[in-house]
């Protein structure tokens, strides 16, 4: 049904899906299905994304961590700090701290980043990894990661075993451990919890499917996220952890010790790792499922964290199964909805229309069609499944960006799919998350588009600009957006493109170099029924002082949509999806058909050159440009920064005409705009104050008539009225001139 399908390629190895601590005698008979693809290799590089494949908590700066392989070697540990590398003398590799941002290929593989204090739990949870105990109970102490507690010395050991008893489901016929909150001395802390800890394994052990993974390869299984949810799951997942474990512990000690709830609440926030540690060896081990949709399709779910994940699918009723799929609903061939966050599936819906949207920011949709009794494939990760037609990973790097592997933030049907074009290029991550956003609405009063610096690891010189949000402003909205997306650095610019009365995007070209799958840049042009252009983002790859901007070798316009002369449309762009992520992706719909142009040809000539010399703070930058005309101006507002830590500077102004048009030039924010200045009719021309030294190159301020220079790198420009005023700007430097 889809108008594209997904190209199959090479399987990825398993380090390029994750890696696991396995012992000796792990080998691929006994390894969780969903990640016996591929071939272990000696790496150079190990990329560890920042969330402990333990706990499932996010490392924080400063964290002790340690990289385990999939042959079980551990690294030394190390303070964590996104975005650092460092090279392991262990494991022989370069280490580095990265999000999903990056691909796991060729010499490039996934480590297993865990808390140092998580894998010391771990492995008492699993006698096969004691081999390890010296090594990693050295390494704690090194690092001086006892718990102190002010006043009386409760140790963490005496609630750490009965945490799994604390979990575990009700139907679970469990020997209690141990039923006495111990005080100990700090001294005696290790002898007894490692008693503990060996028994409460033999217990434990029985929940486990026999010889289907060790319990630390299924953690790990179990933990590789395919996208990094966002902030707002984190802070709810925890509040979840703490509250379960404080009402579990209030129910297992009442008898001999009466606290209210928040002096629980106070002891389980030293216990949150190690309870949702626990609280995944609880769920039995799942196989992966094959069904047939000629019969009806049950459904076995797992709650973790207080979300249900489906766990298990069969034709056949079992125990705790719910209906998921009728038979006859899906004799219609009507498509399968899935809605799957980071962690696996949570639903699964047939309907002939996309289903009433009630997923939040942490969820998405997969859209499959279907044929009437045809076989459908999940693979397991050992808990819980994963959609995979043919019952194999399916979600590699390096295959082409198609339905296949997309998810979408709403409900969208696969007719509506067919009318997306997707350009060529190879997904940047195993699963594109597609967000919408709404296009040619009535209300709609212009467009926002967000740009942020790209670090590379490799070299601080080496940077890019990526997309990272695009906003269809109303009437009346908030301007909590701006923070939301840019809260994470300082380095971004926004571009405003006011939209005049009436007007309507009629289509959408993208700027981008062929040769790299995906483009890690890329500049837009939104063309309008007025017959203007609003182009968005840097404009070339290189850029020389005084040389012409063109568009050389692979570098080329291609038309990727056409919008609706009536209705409202939905484009789609790939979700940034973490912390200091950028859009690598963006579709359209196809109406009218599709205009593809090697070369954008322009209803009005783009600035030809840059000023020679261009400023040192702008050499070898990513450049935004932007240019209007100072005639007929009515208005202008000022966009002045308030940034924390940066000296007061003008990122842009918003230019209305005595025709009520308008534009902006430079970086321009909603929330930073002063009150309009009206431009005097006896002004001569407008003077911009312009600021340079080694640290800065900005605008300071604006007048309508001359201005006394207070310093040497203090300057007043004068531009004309009859001149066309160009900005260009790269991060928190500006830089302005005429034509």
């Amino acid at each position: 049904m889809f108008s594209q399908s997904s190209i199959s390629g090479p399987a990825p190895p398993p380090s390029s899906v994750g890696v696991s601590s396995l012992s000796g005698e792990e080998t691929k008979e006994n390894m969780p299905p969903f990640y016996i693809e591929g071939w272990l290799r000696e790496t150079k590089t190990l990329l560890v994304f920042p969330h402990c494949r333990l706990c499932r908590f996010k490392f924080q700066e400063d964290d002790v961590v340690v990289v385990v392989t999939l042959n079980n070697k551990h690294s030394k540990p190390f303070l964590y700090a996104y975005h650092d590398s460092h090279m392991d003398k262990a494991l022989n590799a370069e280490i580095v701290c990265t999000s999903s941002a990056d691909k796991a290929n060729g010499d490039h593989h996934l480590g297993t980043g865990c808390h140092l204090t998580c894998l010391h739990f771990a492995n008492k949870l699993d006698p096969r990894h004691a081999v390890r105990e010296a090594e990693i109970s050295t390494n704690l102490t090194e690092f001086h990661h006892e718990l102190p507690l002010s006043g009386t010395t409760v140790t963490k050991a005496a609630y750490k075993s009965d945490l799994f008893l604390v979990y575990s489901p009700k139907k679970q016929q469990v020997t209690d451990i141990s039923n006495k909150l111990q005080v100990v001395n700090i001294n005696s802390k290790r002898q007894r919890f490692d008693s503990h800890a060996k028994e409460m394994f033999m217990k434990a052990k029985l929940l486990l499917h026999p010889n289907k993974g060790k319990p630390m390869s299924r953690l790990f299984a179990a933990s590789l996220y395919t996208y990094e949810p966002p902030a707002s799951e984190e802070k709810r997942r925890l509040l979840h952890i703490r509250s379960q474990l404080a009402m579990q512990l209030s129910k297992r000690f009442k008898s001999r010790v009466s606290l209210p709830l928040d002096i629980w609440k106070s002891i389980s926030d030293y216990l949150v790792s190690e309870f949702a540690i626990c609280s995944m060896l609880g769920l039995p081990f799942r196989d992966s499922t094959e069904v047939s949709t000629a019969k009806d399709i049950w459904a076995t779910y797992a709650k973790i964290d207080g979300i249900s994940y489906v766990s298990k699918l069969a034709n056949k009723r079992g125990h705790g199964a719910k209906l998921a799929l009728q038979a006859r609903d899906m004799a219609f061939e009507h498509p399968l909805y899935i809605l799957e966050d980071h962690l696996g599936i949570r639903e699964i819906i047939s309907s002939a229309q996309p289903p009433a949207h009630k997923a939040g920011i942490s969820a998405w949709w997969r859209v499959v069609p279907m044929e009437v009794g045809e076989k459908i494939s999940f693979a397991t990760d050992s808990l819980k499944l994963h959609y995979s037609p043919g019952g194999k990973q399916p979600l590699g790097l390096g295959r082409p960006v198609s339905p296949d592997n997309c998810l979408w933030s709403k409900p969208i049907s696969p007719q509506d799919i067919d009318q997306l074009f997707f350009y060529p290029s190879l997904a940047p991550r195993a699963i594109i998350n597609m967000v919408s956003i709404p296009i040619n609405q009535p209300i709609c009063t212009g467009y926002s588009v967000c740009w942020v610096k790209i670090p590379n690891w490799k070299s601080e010189r080496k940077t890019g600009a990526g997309l990272v949000y695009i906003h269809a402003h109303q009437p009346g909205e908030t301007f909590s957006f701006y923070e939301d997306v840019t809260r994470y650095t300082n380095k971004y610019v926004w571009e405003y493109a006011p939209k005049v009365k009436g007007e309507r995007l009629t289509e959408l070209s993208l700027l981008y170099n062929r040769n790299k799958c995906p483009p890690h840049r890329f500049t837009m042009a939104f063309r309008t029924s007025k017959k203007r252009d609003l182009i968005v983002g840097p404009y070339a790859e290189k850029i020389s002082p005084g040389e012409t901007i063109t568009w050389k070798n692979t570098w080329g316009w291609d038309s990727i949509a056409t919008f609706s002369d009536f209705d409202t449309d939905t484009l789609w762009m790939e979700s940034p999806r973490f912390e200091g992520g950028t859009s690598g992706f963006v579709i359209g719909p196809q109406h009218g058909g599709l205009n593809r142009s090697r070369y954008f040809n322009p209803f009005k000539p783009l600035p030809p050159i840059l000023p020679n010399p261009l400023p040192d703070r702008l050499q070898d930058k990513e450049l935004f440009q932007s240019s209007a005309s100072l005639s007929g101006l009515l208005e202008i507002v000022i966009c002045r920064s308030r940034a924390v830590g940066l000296y007061p500077r003008v990122c842009g102004l918003l230019l209305r005409y005595e025709d009520s048009s308008e534009k902006s030039v430079g970086s321009f924010r909603m929330d930073w705009a002063e009150r309009p200045l009206s431009v005097p009719g006896k002004s001569p021309a407008l003077f911009l104050n312009f600021l340079q030294d080694e640290s800065r190159c900005l605008i300071a301020d604006l007048a309508f008539f001359p201005q006394d220079s207070p310093a040497m790198f203090n300057t007043w420009m004068e531009l004309s009225w009859a001149d066309e005023l160009v900005w260009v700007c790269s991060w928190n430097d500006s830089y302005v001139y005429s034509v």
